[in-house]
């Protein structure tokens, strides 16, 4: 594979593992980086960025743009992100899966997740801002149990388990920004 990867990493020894599995089983060329100046500076042009979710939300105004190409080191795997805690055998078919969909990315132009209906994009953007169940009920109008039907179909949609991974994800694909998020 031809792809050019930029490793974003604070953890050394995570980079370091990350860059010999591409090498070894990918054959991409990794450039780590230790600061955000040193991943501006890199030709991003068409590099697959992995990096961690608070470094992705710290620069979120740099990553936001480049966000189909950027690939999360988490404690959970989700769609936009990969695994930290699997054996080196998940850990490859994860960044194996994220390549191809990076290459996929490049080639089409890539749309918002059509899978999720129209409701379930108004509580995925409310979940990432951080609201309740019950309040998320009251600002659609809606039962909690709706609220809890439309949770359990966007978690089953995304493949995402946790509140962190769906507002990682709601982050990543535009449907909320970091202003929007509650602190």
């Amino acid at each position: 594979m031809d792809s050019n990867i930029i490793v974003f990493l604070d953890d050394t020894l995570q980079a370091i593992g990350l860059q010999s599995l591409l090498l070894d089983y990918f054959g991409c060329t990794v450039v780590r980086c230790r600061c955000m100046s040193e991943v501006e500076a890199a030709d991003c042009a068409n590099a697959i960025i992995i990096t961690s979710g608070n470094k992705f939300c710290n620069a979120f105004e740099f990553f936001s743009p480049r966000r189909s190409r950027v690939v999360i080191v988490s404690d959970i795997a989700s769609e936009t992100s990969i695994s930290a805690n699997d054996d080196e055998g998940t850990i490859v078919e994860q960044l194996g899966a994220a390549l191809e969909k990076q290459k996929k990315t490049r080639q089409e132009t890539p749309a918002i997740s059509q899978a999720l209906s129209h409701r379930e994009e108004n509580v995925l953007g409310l979940i990432a801002r951080g609201y309740i169940n019950k309040e998320i009920a009251d600002m659609l109008e809606i039962s909690i149990n709706t609220v809890l039907t439309h949770r359990k179909n966007i978690m089953t949609k995304l493949g995402i388990r946790s509140v962190s991974g769906l507002s990682l994800y709601a982050l990543m694909n535009g449907y909320v920004t970091q202003d929007d998020v509650k602190r």
